[in-house]
């Protein structure tokens, strides 16, 4: 599994609304569910990394979910995407 920061259309019949997402891909790259990003870290350095990352999702197409709700999966995905976090904070200091 793979994952990424995208802009996610929010919006529903009350208002136009869009958030900056984790996405969470399957093996075949298809967007599988999506969570709240949370801009934080362990150190400066991993929060700028992380606004880095947010600043990119602008530039891709913005992703629409078809119920706008946060998947079952929310915080097995949120516990994977922190260690990947990890791996590359790790891979980049060394």
């Amino acid at each position: 599994m793979t994952w990424n920061l995208r802009l996610v259309n929010m919006s529903n019949s009350y208002e136009d609304y869009f958030e900056i997402r984790e996405v969470y891909y399957d093996t075949m790259g298809k967007p599988m569910g999506h969570s709240k990003a949370a801009i934080g870290g362990e150190d400066r350095l991993e929060v700028d990394r992380y606004i880095e990352l947010a600043k990119l999702a602008l530039d891709k197409p913005i992703l629409k979910f078809a119920d706008n709700q946060e998947t079952d999966h929310t915080k097995m995905l949120e516990d994977e995407c922190a260690a990947l976090r990890k791996q590359l904070n790790d891979r980049n200091d060394s």
